[in-house]
């Protein structure tokens, strides 16, 4: 059942609301609930909630706590994805070997660059061709061979 109040549509229930490609854009109250549609979903919560900027959004990093606003939270964790970016590699020491599951990122990284590091220089690597001109062969066996 739909009612009117103040403009705004109010439903008895969730399944009397309509879906929000039929209802389109805006917002609408299900048992005293604001929902908000953008045209292809509903989303609890009224449409300037929902779309607001961040206002006092400033990253500072630190534990997230259950007593924080979601902007607090959010701010936290900006900033402590922000540190681990800029962390440096202490107790960085080349060496090669095998990866494995059980290597921290570092272990990792230092295993990676020493495997690298021992791969040859393919412009330093100096190979001689030689022509074979003769080959001795005696009772089935190479004894000789002659090159140039």
């Amino acid at each position: 059942m739909i009612t009117y109040r103040d403009k705004i549509e109010h439903y008895a229930t969730v399944a009397d609301r309509p879906a929000a490609s039929n209802y389109g854009v805006g917002q609408c109250l299900v048992a005293n609930a604001t929902y908000a549609s953008d045209g292809t979903v509903w989303t609890s919560g009224t449409a300037a909630a929902i779309t607001a900027p961040l206002e006092g959004f400033s990253a500072s990093a630190g534990t997230v706590g259950a007593t924080d606003s979601i902007l607090v939270a959010f701010n936290k964790l900006v900033a402590n994805v922000a540190l681990k970016a800029t962390n440096l590699l202490t107790g960085f020491v080349s060496g090669a070997g095998t990866v494995a599951a059980t290597d921290t990122v570092l272990q990792a990284i230092n295993k990676l660059d020493g495997n690298i590091a021992l791969k040859a220089d393919a412009a330093a690597v100096n190979v001689t061709y030689t022509t074979i001109t003769s080959i001795t062969i005696t009772n089935g066996v190479v004894t000789a061979i002659v090159g140039s």
